[in-house]
């Protein structure tokens, strides 16, 4: 059986034994490291060891998972924090978390509490904001403070647990069809049932709530959210924020009523919350 921990400490092992046996043979004579052998000779094959073994190691830990690239895609996102409850199908995605140290996971006692925390967090930044829930139960918890993302026009990403693949369709224990589910909530909701989907739905929700202004969802079932990803590109590229002003005639009708009024007062709805 492999094991992935012994593999890394053998190999951090041998690399620091190379090292130190190779600063031993830059300060003593060949004979001191081996009859007939040359100083030059056994350094390069020392130097040789060390590189594959650091060579390896990163091998070793560059091997990441549909959770570690969602993670990291949020993290590219500007998010800096996820509201949730760890739990069942959940536990693969909140393992990863513990691997980027950028994004802060803020535990609540519901989910329901944690989603309008994030609403109330994403619409006071304008930054994107994740919030999760676990199969079943916790995503449905969900669905209030996703309506209020929405009306709100808060970017929201949430992330719902869902069951093994190997359960869909099978009318297992806290299945629920997330497409139903979220359809009035959403602006988007994609579910990856395959690692190959991982980069496509995962950018398109990021997209969707930062450029839409509004909450997505990403379904992700637990076997996939641990699977390997595939070795891919999974850089986020997002465009600059559109500027929306109205047209110049109409900005030169409002300035002569304005001029022309006596006393004037306005209104000004959710629409100039970014008016400078």
């Amino acid at each position: 059986m492999f094991r992935p921990n012994y593999f890394n400490r053998t190999i951090a092992s041998v690399t620091e034994t190379g090292k130190h046996c190779l600063e031993h043979v830059t300060q003593t004579n060949a004979e001191g490291c081996g009859e007939g052998m040359q100083r030059g000779e056994m350094a390069s094959r020392l130097r040789e060891i060390s590189a594959r073994s650091s060579s390896a190691n990163r091998r070793v830990h560059m091997s990441n998972t549909v959770a570690d690239v969602l993670w990291e895609m949020l993290r590219q996102a500007g998010v800096t924090r996820c509201y949730g409850i760890v739990g069942d199908a959940l536990n693969p995605v909140i393992a990863a978390l513990h691997h980027n140290a950028k994004i802060e996971f803020i535990h609540v006692r519901h989910e329901e509490y944690g989603v309008f925390a994030a609403v109330a967090e994403a619409s006071l930044t304008g930054n994107p904001v994740a919030v999760c829930g676990t199969a079943g139960p916790g995503v449905a918890h969900l669905i209030n403070g996703l309506m209020d993302a929405r009306k709100e026009r808060a970017p929201i990403i949430a992330i719902a647990a869902d069951v093994d693949t190997s359960l869909m369709d099978t009318s297992a224990l806290q299945e629920l069809n997330p497409y139903k589910f979220f359809d009035a909530a959403s602006l988007y909701t994609g579910r990856i049932v395959n690692p190959e989907q991982a980069r496509s739905v995962i950018s398109t929700a990021i997209l969707t709530a930062v450029m839409d202004r509004g909450p997505a969802v990403i379904s992700l079932p637990g076997d996939i959210a641990a699977a390997l990803a595939p070795a891919d590109s999974y850089v986020l590229t997002l465009p600059a924020p559109p500027l929306y002003r109205p047209s110049d005639a109409d900005l030169d009708t409002l300035a002569g009523m304005i001029n022309d009024a006596g006393n004037v007062t306005i209104f000004g709805g959710d629409g100039c919350r970014d008016a400078r």
